[in-house]
């Protein structure tokens, strides 16, 4: 969710309002889905999604639903899209009766097909209905925007954003990365800090990065000392590595050493505010090495609802016991 969208109006009191702006506030149009938004402590908590297929499942459901409520739930806002069907009438009872042992009430339950100017919607909990308006043009879709935000067609659009490159150049890397890691330094440059800084800073001026430099990359970051520097810099006013930088090279870099990056683009989007690519990024990297604990620990703190905010003053408080040593 976007630090731009706090800063917005999210309108929990009309429900075509409300769900003309569940893109804005996922990021893509979902279709088939169970929505629920979170309002804690007065500010937009956390966002969860699921497939109406996966909502069958009970067990499923009541964790999804414990995942949403976090701590500090106050609200909840529920919307299903997907065709009109008494099931989706229960999975929304169901939910609104999970969320109110939780301490969470419910200010809006709603269906709608799918999310498109002139489409019906019905609010569940008063019967009242009505036709949504255009969600390109809500008011917080203009402020969003207007921010730099970019509100994707559907998930699968996101997860193109951090689409492989083909497998035949993955295959070269990672025998690169193997014949590197068998030399005595491990195909270590002198000062891997510096190598990754030259890198990003050639990336980013236009410089296509070759298969032997990824393979060196990824030996660099395997390296604890480089992984502290790339975890730290991200709070910095001007990260010296970037979304960008993370974002290319969880594309282009083979097996569990992509990883990292992964985890790193997760954490560097969801600084901004970009919940749903964050989650995508650490479920990529948890794909890459499953068991990977700083993907795992990320991915559960973001489900819970960790504000960016509360995200970076972890990594201060981290920052500055380093500095302390």
């Amino acid at each position: 969710m976007s630090e731009s969208i706090n800063a917005g109006v999210l309108d929990l009191t009309r429900p075509g309002s409300f769900i003309a702006d569940v893109p804005v506030v996922l990021g893509y149009y979902p279709t088939n889905s169970l929505i629920v938004v979170i309002v804690a402590d007065g500010r937009l908590g956390c966002c969860v999604r699921a497939t109406l297929s996966d909502c069958a499942n009970p067990e499923f459901l009541v964790q999804l639903m414990s995942t949403a409520t976090g701590e500090h739930a106050d609200h909840a806002a529920i919307l299903v899209v997907g065709p009109r069907d008494p099931s989706n009438r229960a999975l929304v009872d169901r939910v609104e009766s999970l969320l109110a042992t939780s301490g969470v009430e419910t200010v809006i339950a709603c269906w709608a097909p799918v999310i498109e100017r002139g489409q019906p919607w019905e609010d569940y909990r008063t019967g009242e209905t009505g036709t949504l308006p255009d969600p390109a043009s809500s008011p917080l879709a203009a402020h969003v925007v207007a921010n730099g935000r970019v509100i994707y067609p559907s998930e699968r659009a996101i997860l193109d954003v951090f689409a492989p490159d083909p497998a035949d150049a993955l295959a070269n890397r990672e025998r690169h990365i193997d014949a590197l890691r068998a030399q005595p330094d491990r195909g270590l440059p002198g000062d891997a800090v510096a190598f990754l800084t030259d890198t990003c800073s050639a990336y980013l001026d236009g410089t296509e990065l070759d298969d032997q430099t990824l393979a060196t990359v990824a030996c660099v970051l395997a390296e604890p000392g480089v992984r502290d520097a790339c975890l730290l810099d991200l709070i910095a006013e001007q990260p010296t590595w970037p979304i960008q930088f993370w974002t290319r090279l969880t594309q282009a870099t083979p097996g569990p050493a992509r990883a990292f990056p992964a985890v790193m683009a997760g954490l560097a989007n969801h600084l901004q505010g970009e919940g749903v690519f964050a989650r995508i990024a650490f479920q990529l990297a948890q794909r890459a090495e499953p068991g990977n604990v700083l993907a795992e620990l990320f991915c559960m703190a973001l489900s819970t609802g960790l504000h960016p905010d509360e995200l970076r003053t972890m990594l201060a408080e981290c920052r500055d016991l380093v500095r302390s040593r």
